[in-house]
C-alpha cells in the first residue's frame, strides 16, 4: 500500500457514495489520472507505469493498492473467513454431539417400566422477556412424558401425561397440540435430556430395576 496525495480542487465524485472505489492507471509521469486530476504519491512506492490501482479516501491522504493486491487481499480475507466458519461448524457439531451422548447417557439410567419420551410443558408466553419465540419459556425443562399407562403402588398415572404431574394436576397449555418434544444433534433427532427435578425424583424409585423400557423417539 502507498499513499496519494489528495488533488488541490477534489472532484464531486470522490465523495458520491455510490462509488464503493476509486480506480486510476499509473501515468508514465509517475502520477496517476483520476477525476480529471494528476495525483501524486505522498508515501511509500509508485508502481511500474501501466499498473492499475485502486484508491481509498482518507481525511488528510488517498491510501492506494494495486488491483493485484487487491484482489489477493480479498481472497486471502475470504479464505480466512471460510476457515473460521468452518472451525464454529465443527465446534458446533462437536458441542451438539457432546450434548447428545450426554443425553443418552443420563436418559439410559432411568428405568422407566411402561413406553416414554420426553415432553414440554408450553404456556403461552408471547414476547415477554422469557419467551423463545414459540410458545416455549426459557426456562422450560424436558418432561418425562408417559405414552401407556402407569401404576405403580401408589402412583398412577395416564397415558400422555407426565411423570411428575398429579392426576389431579395439569400438564400445561396445550397451545402446540403435542405434548412430545426432541432435541436435534448433528446426525438427526434424539430423545431430549430429562432435566424435570421432580419427575428425576420420581423415576430414581425404579434405579436398580432390572428392567426398563427404553426412551422412544416420537417425531412430528
Amino acid at each position: 500500500m502507498f499513499k496519494l496525495k489528495w488533488p488541490q480542487f477534489p472532484s464531486p465524485y470522490w465523495f458520491n457514495g455510490r462509488y464503493s472505489e476509486h480506480r486510476g492507471i499509473v501515468a508514465e509521469d509517475g502520477t496517476v489520472p483520476v477525476y480529471g486530476s494528476a495525483l501524486e504519491l505522498l508515501d511509500g512506492v509508485m508502481p511500474p507505469a501501466g499498473t492499475e490501482v485502486i484508491i481509498t479516501p482518507q481525511r488528510f491522504h488517498l491510501d492506494a493498492e494495486t488491483a493485484e493486491e487487491v484482489t489477493a487481499r480479498k481472497a486471502r480475507e475470504a479464505a480466512e473467513r471460510e476457515a473460521y466458519q468452518a472451525q464454529q461448524d465443527r465446534e458446533y457439531r462437536d458441542r451438539q454431539d457432546k450434548w447428545q451422548r450426554e443425553a443418552e447417557a443420563a436418559n439410559a439410567l432411568l428405568r422407566i417400566p411402561v413406553r416414554w419420551t420426553s415432553g414440554l410443558k408450553t404456556v403461552l408466553s408471547g414476547l415477554s422477556q422469557n419467551s423463545m419465540g414459540t410458545g416455549t419459556n426459557r426456562r422450560s425443562v424436558a418432561h418425562i412424558l408417559l405414552l401407556e399407562p402407569l401404576d405403580a403402588g401408589t402412583l398412577h398415572r395416564p397415558a400422555n401425561s407426565f411423570l411428575c404431574t398429579a392426576e389431579s394436576g395439569t400438564n400445561g397449555k396445550q397451545w402446540t397440540a403435542q405434548l412430545h418434544t426432541l432435541s436435534v444433534g448433528s446426525k438427526g433427532p434424539y430423545v431430549s435430556q430429562i432435566t424435570c427435578r421432580q419427575c428425576l425424583k420420581l423415576a430414581s424409585r425404579w434405579k436398580d430395576s432390572d428392567s426398563g423400557v427404553a426412551p422412544e423417539l416420537i417425531r412430528g
